[in-house]
């Protein structure tokens, strides 16, 4: 894969609630580094989960390098494209309770 990614009007919902995105076109070009920012539940994970296809799309298409990505075995999709997500974790007791490990807490401490 070069890794050329077209969104192509493509509408999402998850079933009983409202669309999270309505007719969304996208193209990014290969080797260009994307980051999606926008407040919680504007759609960022969902349009990740749909390029590697934990939702398939049901109008419109995905393509990357100009091949629709159902066209593409899922083993071979997930293997070549990376994803890091923003997960948020909270913790019971205090900072420093959470980052007792000397490591870390040196490290909190060098910031």
């Amino acid at each position: 894969m070069q890794g050329k990614i077209a969104f192509e009007e493509i509408p999402f919902g998850y079933e009983g609630f409202a669309p999270v995105l309505n007719n969304i076109n996208l193209k990014i070009r290969a080797g260009e580094t994307v980051a999606f920012v926008s407040p919680s539940s504007a759609g960022k994970t969902t349009l990740c989960s749909l390029l590697l296809r934990f939702y398939e799309v049901t109008q419109g298409n995905i393509r990357i390098d100009e091949m629709n990505i159902t066209d593409i075995t899922l083993s071979c999709l997930r293997s070549n494209i990376g994803i890091v997500r923003q997960d948020v974790y909270l913790f019971s007791g205090s900072i420093r309770e959470n980052i007792a490990d000397d490591e870390i807490w040196e490290a909190a401490h060098r910031a």
